[in-house]
């Protein structure tokens, strides 16, 4: 098979080949026929199942250690909060999931839908599963987790965006929705006018990771990817200064470019934290990278990627954040070189204000404490 997509790949436009992928992808999540060729998983039923089980699907099997956080944060938060057994699905085990639920899910138990940043048209993967989770689980609470979206064109909605809409709005009164960004939320409620859409942070956010480490030189975690936007010559006055000023500097990446699963997951995870942990500063681009520093309580210098999700988490969760300071580049870069010198060397070593987890998720809190209580009803 990934001999068969490396030479569709050679022949066709990456516009072929990403409409033949979303076809592919519509087909196998929305036929029932492709659940029969699904494997049968050995689920072992948790204690305490009788009174509702909270399942968790799409979690990432990939190297991306921010994708893999939100998995850890995620299942975290709501052990933290509720007393409900969770069980998890990654994104590969969405159909055999599927199979064995239609057969064990009760009337109490809740699905959930792993957060982060693919609602849309241009992760169909990840949008499928979606769609084929609400249209199938009808009579059973669907949350999505907070995410930000991407739609190439919101006033021309194309196909994929057609068949979300659709199916969104018909399963409106068991959908929960909620956005990470004030942007998403705009985009989502303009999309999906009849939906039930709240906003709180980026769930990696209620964690809390702070140590008593000893904290030494400055970490750059910097994109290396199609989402970079960061001017390299900006980066490397910035590391000159800094290696000028006596400190070293280490270079890390949130994405690991190794395949993780959910029992591999929490100690990669970990391992990276740690190393914000040990920073006395941070220079990133990274969206999890500024919320690595945030939850480590490490000081930090963040510009934006390409589709401004840094810039929106920090707008509307941290930019009163005294010694988290956000940068955009301008056509006068030499300005924007001057100010995060002078910021880095104001808040090296500054406290971080610990995150206020029961506030800001305050929506969330309040809809699952309402989806059990009223599912414990039934």
């Amino acid at each position: 098979m990934s001999q068969l997509k490396k030479v569709i790949k050679s022949v066709l436009s990456p516009e072929m080949t990403n409409f033949l992928a979303s076809r592919y992808n519509y087909i196998k999540y929305h036929y029932r026929m492709f659940e029969t060729f699904s494997p049968k998983l050995d689920i072992e039923v948790p204690e305490g199942a009788n009174d509702g089980v909270f399942y968790i699907f799409g979690t990432p099997i990939s190297g991306n250690l921010g994708d893999q956080a939100i998995a850890m944060a995620q299942s975290r938060f709501l052990q933290n909060h509720f007393n409900n057994p969770v069980v998890e699905f990654q994104i590969n085990e969405t159909l055999a999931g599927v199979k064995y639920l239609r057969d064990h899910i009760k009337s109490n138990d809740i699905i959930f839908i792993q957060a982060g940043g693919n609602i849309g048209d241009i992760y169909y993967d990840a949008e499928n599963v979606r769609r084929k989770l609400i249209n199938t689980f009808t009579e059973n609470p669907v949350v999505q987790l907070p995410q930000s979206v991407t739609f190439r064109n919101l006033n021309q909605m194309g196909f994929d965006g057609r068949v979300s809409q659709s199916i969104y709005k018909q399963q409106k009164e068991h959908f929960y929705l909620f956005a990470r960004d004030h942007v998403s939320e705009d985009k989502l409620k303009q999309i999906f006018p009849e939906n039930n859409i709240q906003l709180v942070p980026d769930i990696v956010l209620s964690l809390n990771e702070r140590a008593d480490a000893q904290k030494s030189g400055v970490l750059f975690a910097l994109r290396a990817d199609v989402e970079k936007e960061l001017d390299d010559t900006l980066v490397e006055q910035l590391r000159q200064h800094i290696e000028n000023e006596g400190y070293v500097v280490k270079d890390t990446d949130t994405d690991i470019g190794v395949a993780l699963d959910k029992f591999t997951r929490d100690a990669a995870v970990q391992k990276k934290i740690a190393e914000f942990q040990s920073a006395s500063l941070v220079v990133t681009d990274r969206l999890h990278g500024m919320i690595f520093s945030v939850i480590t309580g490490t000081p930090a210098i963040v510009f934006d990627n390409y589709n401004s999700k840094v810039k929106n988490e920090y707008n509307d969760w941290l930019s009163d954040y005294q010694n988290i300071r956000f940068f955009e580049q301008s056509d006068q870069n030499q300005d924007v070189v001057a100010e995060v010198k002078q910021a880095f060397d104001t808040i090296i070593d500054g406290a971080v204000p610990e995150f206020d987890v029961g506030a800001k998720y305050k929506p969330l809190l309040d809809t699952i404490t309402h989806l059990v209580q009223t599912s414990d009803m039934k």
